[in-house]
């Protein structure tokens, strides 16, 4: 009874720390699955002329866990209408890191909507995100 009092001491006390520790970390495979990876956006609306959207693509493989050294791309799914809108693509991290992670900025000079898709190498990711300069 006292080894069970102590031992539920002891997790309380742990618990109510707020402290986790791992003391492994899985590894991925570190082959990009495009279907897995995805593409948001935030915000998701902005003024045309200066302000910016962050567009944020993680890079995953079939385990859910981010691949590394990725280069991305983003871009819009209709030339054009980007081309019309004056829509420019900066690069933040076009690099994924160990997350999986890469982000890019949006701006653009002309009101409208843009679908933005991404890919990595020579794959799509098929998820598209549409922001809007208003």
């Amino acid at each position: 009874m006292i080894v069970f009092l102590v031992i539920s001491v002891w997790v309380f006390i742990t618990l109510s720390s707020g402290k986790t520790t791992f003391f492994g970390r899985a590894a991925g495979s570190g082959k990009v699955d495009t279907g897995n990876s995805y593409v948001f956006a935030s915000p998701v609306s902005a003024r045309v002329g200066g302000d910016k959207i962050r567009i944020t693509v993680f890079v995953l493989d079939g385990q859910g866990k981010g691949v590394v050294n990725q280069s991305v791309t983003i871009a819009c799914s209709d030339q054009a209408v980007c081309q019309n809108g004056g829509v420019a693509f900066a690069p933040v991290q076009p690099t994924t890191d160990t997350l999986g992670q890469a982000i890019w900025e949006i701006s653009a000079n002309g009101v409208g909507k843009y679908v933005i898709q991404a890919s990595t190498g020579s794959s799509s990711i098929p998820q598209t995100v549409t922001i809007d300069f208003r």
